[in-house]
């Protein structure tokens, strides 16, 4: 609001150094108020999302071990783990947001409720630390990926099939693997 020179001559009749200073101090606290207010708000939003995130997890667990069976991948629930963290002389160096096991193959799969283009080249990135680190301690399984999410555009998904990765898609009241091209052929690491 702008003010006339008269009416900030009139404003300013009666104010001493110790009612502005104490005006200063009183405006100095609600601003520490409200920043703190935004400061809670950000770690509740922060655990909402990391609640979906769980969520979404929680859908895609439950069957996805026999999701493969028709590619010839069985995976039985017992090699089937989530939140696996692969650990290199005590440091932890990628981890599989689901991770299934047989004797010769193991599947890496990345959960987003969201996928996007980003989530697919690190998904690419952690398989190939995750292949870097088999061959370290001789371990000669191949390494299969597949992305999942909740939210997928056809674009990301075509982008996810031309970097040899299943999708897996949400369908009615279960997950499937998204339809693949003709020519499509996972890529083992």
């Amino acid at each position: 609001m702008d003010m006339t020179p008269e009416q900030a001559v009139e404003a300013a009749k009666g104010m001493t150094f110790e009612k502005v200073w104490l005006y200063m101090q009183e405006t100095q606290k609600q601003f520490r108020e409200v920043q703190q207010e935004i400061s809670n708000l950000s770690k509740n939003i922060g655990g909402l999302n990391n609640s979906i995130g769980k969520i979404t997890e929680a859908m895609f667990l439950p069957e996805i071990h026999t999701k493969f069976i028709t590619f010839g991948y069985n995976f039985n629930v017992s090699s089937t783990s989530t939140n696996r963290i692969f650990r290199d002389e005590g440091q932890a160096i990628a981890e599989a947001d689901i991770y299934l096991e047989n004797g010769s193959i193991s599947m890496i799969v990345e959960v987003k409720t969201e996928l996007t283009r980003t989530d697919i080249d690190e998904h690419i990135e952690r398989i190939e630390i995750i292949k870097s680190y088999f061959n370290k301690y001789n371990n000669n399984r191949n390494i299969l990926g597949a992305v999942a999410g909740t939210i997928i555009n056809s674009n990301i998904i075509k982008y996810a099939h031309k970097n040899g990765l299943f999708v897996l898609v949400q369908s009615g009241e279960s997950v499937k693997i998204a339809d693949m091209p003709e020519n499509f052929k996972p890529r083992t690491w």
